[in-house]
C-alpha cells in the first residue's frame, strides 16, 4: 500500500519532500529479523528493537526522502568489466544536514497524527514504546533522539536512481544526452531511472516506463527512415 506526502516547514508546500509508504504488517516473530536481512544490517537491530513487543499487532510506517540532497555515486573498480562497481550512497552527505532535519520532521509529524488524533487513537495507536538499539540516552521522542534513530537505520528504497544522468555535452556530469545516447559512443542508449538528472518525488516505477516508452519513440525515429 502506498501512502501520502509531506512538506516539512523548509519545504514548498507544493513540492513535498517526505513521502510515506503504509504497511499493515505485524509484529511476527521473524519481522525483525527479516528487515535486518532486506536492510543488511549486521547490528540486527530491528530483531533487538521489535522482540520485546512480540508478537502485537502493528503498523509499520516508512519515512522517505522524496528529495534528497544528499549524493552519491558509482564508479567503475578497474577496466575489468567484471569487477564489482563502487557504489557509495553517501547518506547524509548533504551540507547543512536538510536530509536529517527532513526526516526528523517527518517522523514528528507522524507521532503527532498516529498518538494525537481520534482516528487512529480509537485504535490505541502508539510509537514503539521500546527505545532503539543505541539511542537509549537520548531522551525519547526528542529531535536527538529521532536522529539517532534516522542515523543509525538509513537505507534505500528500492530505487536508487539519477547515476548517468542526462545533461548538455560538455557538462562534466552529464553520461547522457538529450536522446539518451551514451556521450562519446555509437549505437548505446540508457533507458532506465538512472538517467534522471534529480530524482521525481514519488514511486519511479512510471516515470521508469515512460522513459523506456521514449526511448523506444527515439530509436524507431532513428531508424525507421533507413528501410
Amino acid at each position: 500500500m502506498q501512502g501520502w506526502f509531506y512538506s516539512t516547514p523548509k519545504a514548498s508546500p507544493d513540492w513535498p519532500n517526505i513521502f510515506y509508504i503504509l504497511s499493515a504488517i505485524g509484529n511476527f516473530k521473524d519481522f525483525g529479523k527479516a528487515q535486518d536481512i532486506f536492510g543488511s544490517y549486521a547490528t540486527n537491530h530491528w530483531e533487538r528493537w521489535l522482540k520485546p513487543t512480540m508478537p502485537s499487532d502493528a503498523h509499520l510506517i516508512w519515512v522517505l526522502l522524496a528529495r534528497p540532497k544528499s549524493r552519491g555515486f558509482i564508479k567503475l573498480a578497474d577496466a575489468n568489466p567484471m569487477s564489482k562497481p563502487i557504489i557509495q550512497p553517501a547518506y547524509f552527505s548533504d551540507t547543512g544536514d536538510e536530509d536529517v532535519e527532513a526526516l526528523i520532521d517527518g517522523l514528528e509529524f507522524l507521532v503527532k497524527m498516529y498518538e494525537g488524533t481520534k482516528a487512529f487513537q480509537v485504535a490505541g495507536a502508539r510509537m514503539n514504546p521500546v527505545p532503539m538499539p543505541g539511542c537509549e540516552n537520548y531522551i525519547f521522542k526528542s529531535r536527538r533522539y529521532f536522529e539517532c534513530v534516522v542515523k543509525t537505520l538509513p537505507q534505500t528504497i528500492y530505487h536508487p536512481s539519477c547515476t548517468a544522468p542526462m545533461g548538455k555535452v560538455g557538462d562534466p556530469r552529464a553520461v547522457l544526452d538529450s536522446e539518451l545516447r551514451v556521450i562519446g559512443t555509437r549505437g548505446l542508449r540508457v533507458a532506465d531511472a538512472s538517467v534522471m538528472p534529480v530524482i521525481t518525488n514519488a514511486n519511479l516505477n512510471a516515470p521508469t516506463i515512460m522513459i523506456g516508452e521514449r526511448a523506444a519513440d527515439l530509436i524507431k525515429a532513428s531508424w525507421l527512415p533507413r528501410f
